[in-house]
């Protein structure tokens, strides 16, 4: 008897035991790699919530690996304990075919906030205080520096958009952060992805300012849309993070995990007919290689 082809809610339960499993073992490189396996079949199968569904557990993932490698146990088995309330309430959602991602953006920013303070240096957890307000003026303060400046992205020295989420992730992690900013938090970091294989796969500078304008600012001008609002629109942003989502598998496809060479230290671009001669050459060669196999 045939199964059925699409990535439903059993193919992904299968996904999310393998994930829940590879948390209680400790694995938490193998977690990362389930999570963006469920990404990618969520790209092939077209399902956004799937999508949505991998980035949380991703993010999760990454934070509980983070902690195993600085060897906070406390922090370890507290967002251990947090990834499983969330994948209790994803398993729900799922087994009764009745998918909130609503009601998981609110648990996913519960499970954030109840894991983050165990994460600070003791020092850090002590003496800090809970302080959204600042966080949120942090994050429209450091926006605002990319909303102005935003052609720097396509400099090809940049590390713009790490910047920028360098500086919101660090106020979020000291200070807490709301829902709301958290929203854009998540934005940016599947913009850095996407950002990140433009850099590494670009063939020159010229090729790399092209591409950022074409494929990068786009983005960027939808965040500052879904920023510009009084209240977020959360559809606008599960739309936006599923666009990303599926670009960055496509690129994953492509070209498999970005080379970090920049492109800056690339070997010198050389230009006209030259150039194509030694093209034309690489792929001669090339092909007698592929031939001899």
């Amino acid at each position: 008897m045939s199964k059925n082809t699409a990535y439903n809610s059993e193919l992904f339960k299968e996904d999310l035991k393998v994930f829940e499993s590879a948390i209680k073992k400790k694995d938490y490189k193998t977690a990362n790699i389930i999570s963006n396996r469920i990404t990618t079949n969520a790209w092939v199968s077209e399902t956004q919530y799937f999508g949505i569904v991998g980035f949380f557990l991703r993010q999760l993932a990454l934070d509980v690996l983070s902690a195993s490698n600085n060897n906070n146990s406390s922090a370890v088995d507290t967002i251990t304990k947090q990834i499983f309330h969330l994948t209790e309430n994803i398993l729900a959602q799922v087994s009764s075919e009745k998918t909130n991602l609503h009601e998981l953006w609110i648990n996913f920013n519960i499970v954030k906030e109840k894991s983050r303070k165990d994460t600070l240096p003791d020092d850090e957890k002590t003496y800090y205080t809970t302080n959204i307000e600042y966080t949120h003026k942090s994050v429209q303060k450091v926006l605002q520096l990319l909303f102005e400046s935003k052609d720097i992205i396509s400099y090809g020295s940049n590390n713009f958009i790490k910047g920028i989420l360098n500086e919101i992730s660090r106020s979020s992690r000291t200070y807490g952060i709301s829902p709301e900013d958290n929203y854009l938090l998540s934005i940016l970091v599947m913009i850095d992805r996407v950002d990140e294989y433009i850099g590494t796969t670009s063939i020159d500078i010229k090729d790399f300012k092209i591409r950022t304008e074409k494929e990068l600012m786009p983005f960027i001008e939808q965040l500052e849309k879904i920023n510009s609002n009084n209240t977020i629109d959360e559809t606008k942003v599960n739309d936006l993070i599923w666009i990303l989502i599926k670009k960055w598998r496509m690129y994953y496809v492509q070209f498999m995990e970005p080379n970090r060479q920049s492109i800056q230290n690339q070997q010198p671009i050389i230009q006209g007919k030259i150039r194509d001669e030694l093209i034309e050459e690489l792929a001669e060669g090339i092909e007698k290689e592929v031939i001899s196999e």
